[in-house]
C-alpha cells in the first residue's frame, strides 16, 4: 500500500462550498508511460506550489482508510500512464527457440528434395532413372 497525500494547502477546501470555487490551474508534463514520475505545478490564489508522483493517484488505485475524497483530474482517457503504459507487450525468445526456429526451417525441406531427386547410375541417360 503507497501513501499519498494531498499537498497541505488545498487542506482548506475540506467544504464543498469551498471546493465549488477553487480556481487553481495546473500545469504539468505532457501525458507519458512512465508510471513513477509526475512533475507540475499548482497555480492558486497568486502562488506556485510543487506537485509530485507522491500527490497522484493513478487510475484504478482502491482508496483505504478514508471514507472520502476530493480529486482533481489531470489526464482522462487515452491520455493516462496506466493506458499510456499498457502497449503491447514484445514476445521474448530464448536462444534455443530461435535456434530450434531455424533448424526447423532448415530441416523440413530436405525430404521432399530427396523425394524429387532422381536415383540414376553413371553411364545412364538423363530423365530414364528410378525416381522416389
Amino acid at each position: 500500500m503507497k501513501v499519498r497525500q494531498a499537498i497541505p494547502v488545498t487542506s482548506e477546501l475540506g467544504d464543498i462550498s469551498k471546493l465549488a470555487k477553487f480556481d487553481g490551474e495546473v500545469i504539468c508534463e505532457p501525458p507519458n508511460n512512465k508510471l513513477d514520475k509526475f512533475s507540475g505545478t499548482l497555480y492558486w490564489k497568486e502562488n506556485k506550489f510543487p506537485l509530485s508522483n507522491q500527490n497522484m493517484l493513478l487510475r484504478g488505485c482502491v482508496l483505504r482508510n478514508a471514507e472520502w475524497c476530493f480529486g482533481l483530474v489531470i489526464f482522462a482517457g487515452p491520455d493516462t500512464k496506466l493506458m499510456q503504459n499498457s502497449g503491447r507487450t514484445k514476445f521474448k525468445r530464448t536462444s534455443i527457440d530461435r535456434l530450434m526456429n531455424t533448424l526447423v526451417l532448415w530441416v523440413r525441406p530436405l525430404p521432399r528434395v530427396s523425394l524429387c531427386a532422381p536415383l540414376s547410375s553413371p553411364g545412364q541417360e538423363p530423365g530414364f532413372g528410378f525416381w522416389l
